[in-house]
């Protein structure tokens, strides 16, 4: 049985809305829920925000990864690159992934590829050149180091030593690495130096002391990068649900702020 003109028509507009509505949602905006105090005080536990996917191109196996298999992957051109301070919302890299974690998360890029990232007791240093923080706790001692920041084209030099800082790294490259009888072996060769393929991005939480980023899981591999928080466009206390009526709980001021 057939519709009529008159009756298909509205079936067509909807189909048409959808259509527009999903690919939005795919690659252009979409909007997450922040439960974790990771980011306080720029973005507080219980925060919706808004996720800006066009501006630093959104790529279709991060929005439809279970089509990524079939089609190939789509990648659409930014409009601006990745700077220091931009706060962004990402996948964690391949491997990094432990029991309880989350597979998305939002955390402020403080390096860019080639940048040298240093930790003090008291201060953080980006190429020699302080950057401003908005808590006052001091950095853990484990967490004191000096790093330089991967870009593509840089030539790691392999040994027993360093090779388990760099292991993660390979691996995420899609190549195999094991250790056999003294010798680094990379795809099946024996390996002292491994050229790196991708520009990674060092990512840290405004809350220092109660972040999990950069510093436990390693460089976030540009190509993670799933798009810009933009605005925080609803707020909830996260107290538990039961604590008091959701009116209250509702918090008003933080309703169309800018995430800086």
């Amino acid at each position: 049985m057939f519709l009529s003109g008159k009756l298909s028509t509205p079936f067509i507009l909807i189909g048409i809305t959808v259509a527009v509505a999903v690919i939005l949602k795919l690659f252009v905006i979409d909007a997450a829920v922040v439960p974790t105090h990771s980011m306080e005080p720029a973005i507080r536990a219980g925060d919706f925000i808004l996720i800006n996917k066009l501006i630093h191109g959104s790529r279709s196996s991060h929005n439809v990864p279970l089509i990524s298999s079939i089609f190939p992957d789509i990648q659409i051109p930014s409009l601006r690159t990745i700077g220091r301070g931009d706060v962004l919302f990402f996948e964690l890299p391949a491997g990094s992934r432990s029991a309880g974690r989350h597979k998305y998360y939002v955390k402020r890029c403080i390096g860019l590829a080639g940048d040298t990232v240093l930790f003090e007791k008291d201060r953080i240093r980006i190429n020699g050149n302080e950057i401003s923080r908005t808590d006052s706790e001091e950095i853990d001692e484990k967490d004191l180091m000096k790093i330089v920041v991967p870009r593509r084209g840089d030539i790691l030099h392999l040994n027993a030593l360093a090779v388990a800082d760099w292991k993660s790294l390979i691996m995420g490259e899609g190549h195999s690495i094991e250790i056999a009888g003294g010798a680094i072996i990379i795809d099946g060769e024996p390996r002292t130096e491994y050229r790196v393929e991708k520009d990674y991005l060092f990512m840290l939480g405004d809350n220092i002391r109660f972040s999990y980023d950069s510093r436990d899981w390693g460089f976030l591999p540009q190509e993670n990068v799933i798009g810009k928080a933009m605005m925080i466009y609803w707020s909830v206390d996260d107290r538990p649900k039961n604590s008091s009526p959701l009116l209250s709980r509702i918090r008003w001021n933080r309703i169309g702020t800018l995430i800086r």
